[in-house]
């Protein structure tokens, strides 16, 4: 279990508890009240979201929740991309390395 502090910066976010209880499961909290857990995938089993799951939620709530947000928009994008693109690299690998 640790304690994820690269979130805090000022109001709430000084307020928010970010802990990893392990390489897969995370848990939000306001003082004693849990906020969200968030389940990721492990191995092949659909058993949990992505790391592009979240990145899309937080797309949207920076389209839609007034402001200009353009930039950031543009690096959960970005993000994004990388990180499709790292996971068809890895299916690539491993279908190359099963064929041997």
């Amino acid at each position: 279990m640790r304690e994820i502090r690269s979130h805090k910066s000022a109001g709430l976010n000084n307020r928010l508890d970010i802990i990893a209880l392990d390489e897969h499961l995370y848990e939000i909290n306001l003082g004693s009240t849990q906020l969200a857990k968030i389940q990721f995938q492990t191995g092949l089993n659909f058993n949990g979201v992505s790391n592009e799951s979240l990145l899309a939620i937080v797309e949207d709530r920076l389209l839609n929740q007034g402001g200009d947000y353009s930039d950031v928009v543009v690096l959960v994008r970005t993000a994004m991309e990388r990180l499709n693109g790292a996971r068809v690299e890895a299916a690539i690998y491993d279908s190359a390395a099963e064929m041997g």
